[in-house]
């Protein structure tokens, strides 16, 4: 499993745009890994955010950048097991 291939991927979207016909990577859409970041993120903003939780983060950007960073490694996780 390549976890930089499409999440998603359609006929030709890697290399051609379906209307137009021209070279367009953004019909691609999100990697694997990109794809299950963005949905470990959305779990950790559901399950953790509370005012309780928010307090312990120095600020609001502190507690973004660690949940990214979390979501993120979550995601290369997975990934390594399904390479096994």
């Amino acid at each position: 499993m390549n976890a930089n291939t499409p999440a998603y991927p359609q006929a030709n979207s890697e290399n051609l745009c379906q209307m137009t016909g021209t070279p367009n990577p953004l019909h691609s859409g999100f990697s694997k890994r990109e794809e299950l970041s963005a949905r470990f993120a959305a779990e950790l903003i559901h399950i953790y955010l509370d005012y309780d939780t928010v307090k312990q983060y120095k600020s609001s950007q502190d507690m973004i950048r660690c949940w990214a960073e979390t979501s993120v490694e979550m995601a290369d996780a997975l990934i390594k097991q399904w390479e096994k």
